[in-house]
C-alpha cells in the first residue's frame, strides 16, 4: 500500500496560507500607522504655516486685530490657509492670547479640537526719548 502525499501537501499549503495571512495583517497595520503619521504631520505642517503667518503679520504691524493687554481672540482658517468666519468651512482655529507684549498663538484642528502647533512671539518696541 502506498500513501498519497496529498495530506502533506495540504498541511504545507495551510502553513503557507497562515504565514501569508500573518504577513498581510502586519503589513496592513504598518500602512494604517503610516497613514495616521502622515495626517498628523500634514496637520502640524499646516498649523505651522498659519502660526508663522500670524507671527509675521504681528511683527510687521499688519495684523488686522487691535491688540490690548490680556486679550484672547480666535481666528478661523480653511484648509487653504485663507481666513474665514466661524460659520464658514473651518479647518483650523488659531487662538491668540496677548499679554505684556507677548502674543501666544495656539493653532488647533477644528474637527478634533486638538492642538497642532503653538508659538510665542515677542516684538521689540524701542523706547523713544523725546527731549
Amino acid at each position: 500500500m502506498q500513501k498519497s502525499g496529498a495530506g502533506l501537501f495540504l498541511m504545507e499549503l495551510t502553513i503557507a496560507l497562515l504565514f501569508f495571512s500573518l504577513s498581510a495583517a502586519v503589513c496592513l497595520q504598518l500602512f494604517v500607522k503610516s497613514h495616521t503619521l502622515t495626517e498628523e504631520s500634514n496637520n502640524r505642517s499646516n498649523a505651522h504655516i498659519i502660526a508663522t503667518s500670524i507671527a509675521d503679520e504681528y511683527r510687521a504691524g499688519t495684523l488686522d486685530i487691535e491688540l490690548t493687554d490680556d486679550m484672547n481672540t480666535k481666528l478661523y482658517y480653511d484648509s487653504n490657509y485663507y481666513s474665514t468666519t466661524e460659520n464658514g468651512v473651518v479647518a483650523y482655529i488659531a487662538e491668540l492670547n496677548y499679554s505684556a507684549g507677548t502674543l501666544d498663538i495656539i493653532v488647533k484642528e477644528a474637527s478634533e479640537d486638538t492642538e497642532c502647533y503653538s508659538l510665542s512671539v515677542y516684538k521689540y518696541i524701542p523706547e523713544v526719548n523725546i527731549q
